[in-house]
């Protein structure tokens, strides 16, 4: 099939040229002007050498912003001797030379592809500091970083504690249905949590999680005596107590984000909870639940009496009244109490409740979800819960540290928790990238902030779980070319392979979705696996988690970009951040 062409500044009005117009120059001028103000710290730290060294570097960064805004080609770049770990100078400049023998003239800044000049700008940031001797490491927006999580404690604080509320309250007797509405949670909260893009907001601070109004009821004391698993379950569509009657389901046609997603149903068949539950070898193979509560397995015997049968349960994105319901009004089908095997009820209620700060954040979950283009958390958790044994890895492709990072931690940790996932391997960026990407020192600087900002229980699950090697985090130059995923199959043999022989694999935000998919002008209807490409396609299932903040958005049917139009904006649901995507791809 004919390719659409790339995404281009070529398009005046267009994301593409309103970025590299606006967005890439405010960048670069934020990176020179933190080394002017930073110039007596910098030096303090990496020595006097440094000081003549900044100057080159502002000097050649402030001849690429000219040269960016002049619509200039593309340089190549000097070779540095020896070549530095991770070097991908020669690629560059294999690339510039092969573009000019095709098109007869060099790549510029506003008529080659939006991804290569993007990609091109944070190549050459790194490499004018590579080609110093004393600040080959230096970092230009750490402090961005740094002062974006430090502004996102209120809501760190929140997933905080419904992170280790689930880690607690989860048990192998947990109902697989019940499960999935966790996952889902955490699903979306990673989503949302890509809203918190520093490239985006041209550095400015974005703050991650609900606001203090919230733009939510209040908790009813009803809901106060579920358990936050249990609330979760309620919030994600599964009656606590009874089977959903057809009086009591809300109107699919009223608020579905992805109408095929009504077609996979993680518990359509009648579960057994004995037959579906977690491996009960789960807590050896998690040591993080210990370090998180010691008292996990534990039941309260004075905790409501909360029953989550088993009976199917259709996970859709509608938008769920989470206190709707009074716990005093729970009844049994038939007056007759229901009990998953297990007594699995006692492990999804407490006495003590679903504390406050989880509550608002489920409650913001739920009101968010009417904001997805297409939402396909009900087939991934089906086909997390259906994977053999042998095939439960997961390799998760990071985007932006700072509070999108944590989501992904809290993601991670939960699904080792439950037992759908034995492996995880986190993939992290070689070089300071599209300013706000994971790098290993992110990985870092962020276990260490929790710790010393009194996060210490997920800063222990989070390091148990590096511990045990349950979760890796690796590093891969792949990740920080310009280079589409399409092509990984030829142009990283060796990535597509490993990538392959794993359960799953996820990747967030939106530059990876934009290299899955080539960055081409693809319509919005056009099938996921199509603008995926056959070989990628091929790779295994894959996972795209994002809010939509440029680029192309695919696998959408015209109902669903209508709703979100009408919502959104005609213009805005594709590149303010407001709208959220959960895909799933299989082979």
């Amino acid at each position: 099939m004919e390719l659409p062409i790339p995404l281009s500044a070529e398009v005046i009005g267009s994301f593409a040229y309103f970025t590299v117009k606006d967005r890439l120059p405010v960048i670069l001028t934020s990176v020179i002007d933190y080394l002017c103000q930073e110039k007596l710290n910098i030096v303090d730290e990496y020595g006097k050498i440094a000081s003549e060294e900044l100057k080159a570097v502002i000097a050649v960064l402030s001849q690429l912003k000219n040269e960016m805004q002049t619509n200039k080609p593309l340089k190549l770049f000097p070779l540095i001797e020896p070549p530095p770990k991770h070097d991908d100078t020669v690629q560059w400049n294999e690339y510039i030379a092969a573009y000019q023998r095709e098109r007869g003239r060099p790549p510029s800044w506003f008529t080659s592809p939006w991804l290569v000049v993007e990609c091109f700008l944070y190549k050459s940031i790194h490499h004018a500091f590579l080609r110093t001797t004393t600040m080959k490491a230096l970092d230009p927006f750490q402090k961005q970083k740094m002062a974006a999580l430090q502004q996102s404690r209120d809501a760190v604080a929140a997933l905080e504690q419904f992170t280790l509320c689930l880690l607690e309250e989860v048990t192998q007797d947990t109902p697989s249905h019940v499960v999935a509405c966790a996952i889902t949670a955490m699903l979306e909260l990673c989503v949302w949590g890509n809203q918190c893009d520093l490239s985006i907001s041209g550095g400015a601070l974005v703050v991650g999680g609900p606001s203090d109004d919230g733009g939510v009821p209040a908790a009813s004391v009803a809901t106060s005596r579920l358990s936050t698993l249990a609330y979760t379950a309620q919030v994600f569509g599964v009656e606590v107590g009874r089977p959903r009657s057809a009086a009591d389901s809300v109107n699919p046609a009223a608020d579905s984000v992805n109408p095929a997603a009504d077609s996979v149903n993680p518990a359509a068949d009648s579960v057994n909870p004995a037959a579906d539950s977690v491996n009960p070898a789960a807590d050896s193979v998690n040591p993080t639940a210990d370090s998180v509560n010691p008292a996990a397995d534990s039941v309260n015997p004075a905790a409501d009496s909360v029953n989550l049968t088993a009976d199917s349960v259709n996970l859709t994105a509608d938008s769920v009244n989470p206190a709707a319901d009074s716990a005093s009004n729970l009844v049994t089908d038939e007056g007759k109490e229901l009990r998953p095997a297990g007594d699995a009820n006692e492990a999804v209620a407490n006495s003590t409740g679903c504390p406050d700060g989880s509550v608002k954040l489920l409650q913001w979950l739920s009101s968010s979800r009417k904001n997805f283009l297409i939402n396909e958390s009900p087939r991934i958790c089906e086909l997390l819960r259906a994977t053999p044994e042998a095939g439960r890895s997961v390799a998760l492709v990071l985007d932006n540290a700072g509070y999108e990072l944590l989501t992904d931690v809290c993601l991670t940790l939960l699904l080792l928790r439950a037992g759908v996932v034995r492996m995880v391997c986190s993939y992290v960026k070689t070089r300071p990238w599209f300013v706000s990407d994971t790098t290993a020192a992110d990985i870092t600087y962020t276990l260490n902030w929790l710790s010393c900002e009194g996060f210490t229980g997920l800063a222990e699950a989070w390091r148990a779980a590096m511990t045990s090697q349950q979760w890796q985090v690796k590093e891969d130059s792949y990740w920080t070319t310009h280079q589409s995923f399409r092509d990984m199959m030829t142009s990283r043999p060796d990535l597509y392979k490993e990538l392959s022989q794993t359960g799953l694999v996820i990747f967030k935000g939106d530059l990876n979705y934009r290299k899955l998919v080539g960055d081409l002008n693809w319509p919005s209807t056009t099938p996921f696996s199509t603008a995926l490409g056959p070989d990628l396609a091929l790779l295994g299932p894959i996972v795209a988690l994002r809010t939509v903040k440029g680029g192309p958005a695919v696998g959408a049917t015209e109902a669903q970009l209508l709703k979100v139009k009408e919502r959104l904006g005609d213009h805005e649901w594709a590149t303010k951040g407001g709208c959220g995507m959960i895909q799933l791809s299989l082979p």
